[in-house]
């Protein structure tokens, strides 16, 4: 699991809290930053249907299959990277998701050839 004290934006070293205006409607130029979003790479064999079950069944989703696509819904979005791998990323929940994901993940794919990492920032 990521330590949350180690997550920080790419802004962080900024300081850009500290140098805001109190009075953010009269600016004529607004920021927000979105939370980093959860991030978590699967590896496994998709020629074996009970990794490709189990992998369904701890995401809610099938694993893209075809290259360089993409399967969304409920907060995730599973990328294909390659022949044996996938991106998941939970862009409606905190970026400590992942160690949720991970574990369901884990879980689902005990005994199975598969490999679950934590990639988040």
């Amino acid at each position: 699991m990521i330590e949350r004290y180690l997550r920080q934006s790419a802004l962080a070293h900024r300081g850009l809290e500290s140098q805001a205006s109190p009075d953010g409607a009269a600016a004529a130029l607004r920021f927000y930053e979105k939370p980093l979003p959860a991030a978590v790479n699967l590896r496994g064999d998709k020629e074996d249907p009970k990794f490709l079950v189990q992998a369904k069944q701890a995401l809610g989703l099938d694993l893209p299959q075809p290259p360089n696509t993409v399967a969304a819904g409920d907060g995730l979005a599973i990328l294909w990277l390659g022949p044996d791998e996938w991106l998941i990323v939970g862009h409606d929940g905190p970026p400590e998701a992942e160690g949720g994901i991970a574990t369901k993940l884990r879980d689902a794919l005990r005994g199975h050839h598969a490999a679950v990492t934590e990639v988040g920032e």
